[in-house]
């Protein structure tokens, strides 16, 4: 196994629900009733990993349906056309239990010939029509050969068509290929269509826009990164047996990666390589803190780790070759939480009118994306995407000029000294309790709007603990909120507990807010917005905390 290749059988984790889905939608298609699928996701998530190991499992079941799996390669439809046919004729070799190693085009298809002649004709005449540049219409005959193929096969055909946004690309050879690619498929009732891509963006618009030709002929299944439970299970499977790690380094692992198992493959993977030579308890293997750290710089901050190299070759295709470098100012300066166009103009020198441009430009290339604070306002705040992404932006990119008046061994203490307060800051704010973070997180509030809520400037942010314990009392001139966080899953007898407190509180309350740290019985919830209480889930705080550049409260 390539690290950072798909992944299936024995090495895939997880992915239920999405496998659950993808059998759901098969076995739908088998009695007749076909729902095409598109799988959604950034880059690295595991779509590809995820079409192997549903491949895998349909193998596994041996089930009766042929399977062509293409990737379609950027700006390129003479290959892409012709990887479909070689998907069919190597498809068609197995099937007839043939193996193809010696055997040339023509060889194979004297061979189909004999089964599916109707469909070797066809297999001819596309590549003679490719010869000829005639990429439009073998790409009209290419759906004529998929009706044509699943009728001599007898049976149904399941097509994977991964980074299918890329099939927009052929306009200058196909006249309108999305228009063409839904007309026919509609009518091939025994083909099966699961579609995959990176850019979010742009296959979202291609499915789910009602302007697109395609909306309402594709299911969604959006592949997302893995949530903190899952990034646990995730390491310990990977790791071996006899590596302890640490709760606090797999916290910060999961910080820093956001749960995305490509950056944790490479991570884990580099610690099972590892040759220990440290503290040995009874063939226990710990992770020490210069252990830990070396292995984060290899792969994060020196130009050799496979993150690295993944990042700078993305900008180096993303950006570098359009010669802009007005783009790297924008996402360093996004990367310092600039996040609105008024400042990172300001950071970057870049005219407020023409910001816009890169902006977008940046969007389509899925490295950033637009953050609405508040529904029907016009301001609009950029983020990155990609956590690690912005990590690496911050402390390792934004150095590649200033590192030409470096030697090596300044450079290396300059990450070394940047990772150093990353991992100090994170120790510092998760060995605090929920309760001092959360003040902290109240204190940093500047009048701004997040989801419609308004997060006004307070003046004192304390608790209470005089004769009535309260864990936040935030206070200004126009409002004074109470907060109680609950470390505990939320019943009527913590909730008649807490509003005992408030009878007790003198002072007039504008705005009384219950924390869930755990969960809460949905009759209680519904009692408490009844009586005026809002309710804040841990996702809202976490995505308060990453606005204000604090670090998650993770549920241990």
């Amino acid at each position: 196994m390539v690290l950072g290749n798909p992944v299936w059988g024995k090495d895939f984790f997880d992915r239920l629900k999405e496998r659950e889905k993808l059998h759901y939608c098969f076995n739908e298609f088998k009695e007749g009733r076909r729902n095409n699928l598109a799988i959604i996701g950034l880059r690295k998530i595991g779509k590809t990993s995820l079409i192997k190991q549903f491949i895998f499992e349909l193998e596994q079941k041996k089930e009766k349906c042929f399977i062509i799996d293409v990737y379609l390669p950027e700006k390129d439809t003479e290959s892409f056309i012709s990887r479909v046919l070689m998907e069919i004729i190597k498809g068609s070799l197995k099937k007839m239990k043939i193996k193809e190693v010696s055997l040339n085009i023509d060889s194979a298809l004297d061979i189909i010939q004999t089964k599916y002649p109707r469909s070797t004709l066809l297999i001819m005449k596309i590549f003679k029509e490719l010869n000829n540049k005639k990429y439009d219409l073998a790409f009209t005959l290419l759906f004529d050969l998929l009706d044509i193929f699943s009728k001599e096969f007898k049976n149904k055909i399941v097509i994977f068509l991964d980074e299918f946004q890329r099939l927009v690309e052929y306009e200058k050879d196909i006249e309108s290929p999305i228009d063409k690619f839904r007309e026919r498929l509609m009518l091939l009732d025994n083909c099966l269509f699961i579609v995959s891509g990176s850019s979010v963006g742009m296959l979202n618009r291609l499915i789910a826009s009602s302007k697109s030709p395609l909306y309402g002929h594709l299911d969604k299944i959006s592949l997302r990164v893995f949530n903190f439970e899952d990034s646990i299970e995730f390491i310990n499977k990977k790791k071996r047996k006899n590596i302890e790690i640490g709760k606090n380094k797999i916290l910060f692992l999961y910080e820093i990666t956001n749960g995305n198992p490509f950056y944790l493959d490479i991570i884990i993977n580099e610690f099972n390589l590892h040759k220990f030579n440290l503290h040995n308890n009874g063939g226990v293997k710990k992770i020490n803190n210069t252990l830990f750290q070396e292995i984060l710089m290899k792969q994060i901050f020196k130009v050799d780790g496979r993150i690295y190299s993944y990042f700078d070759s993305l900008m180096e295709q993303s950006l570098t070759q359009r010669g802009a470098k007005n783009y790297s100012k924008i996402l360093f300066s996004l990367s310092d939480n600039n996040r609105r166009p008024s400042k990172i103009s300001k950071d970057t020198k870049i005219p407020f009118t023409t910001l816009p441009a890169y902006l977008k430009k940046l969007q389509e290339l899925e490295l950033i994306e637009k953050i609405k604070r508040k529904k029907g306002s016009k301001i609009s705040e950029y983020d990155f995407i990609d956590s690690m992404f912005k990590l690496w932006i911050k402390y390792v990119y934004s150095m590649k000029e200033d590192v030409l008046f470096l030697n090596i061994k300044d450079e290396i203490k300059i990450k070394q000294d940047n990772l150093n307060q990353m991992m100090e800051t994170f120790h510092t704010q998760i060995g605090q309790s929920y309760e001092v973070r959360i003040r902290e997180l109240f204190r940093k509030f500047n009048n701004e709007i997040i989801d419609d809520v308004l997060l006004p400037k307070f003046s004192e942010v304390e608790n209470l603990n005089s004769e009535i314990e309260i864990d936040v009392v935030a206070k200004n001139k126009e409002h004074t909120w109470v907060v109680e966080i609950t470390k505990e899953h939320m019943n009527y007898p913590k909730f008649n507990k807490f509003k005992k407190k408030l009878e007790l509180f003198k002072e007039k309350v504008t705005k009384k807010i219950i924390i869930l740290t755990c969960g809460i019985d949905k009759k209680v919830e519904e009692t408490a917005k009844k009586e005026g209480y809002e309710i804040w889930h841990l996702d809202f705080i976490n995505k308060l905390m990453k606005e204000y550049s604090l670090y998650r409260i993770l549920p241990l």
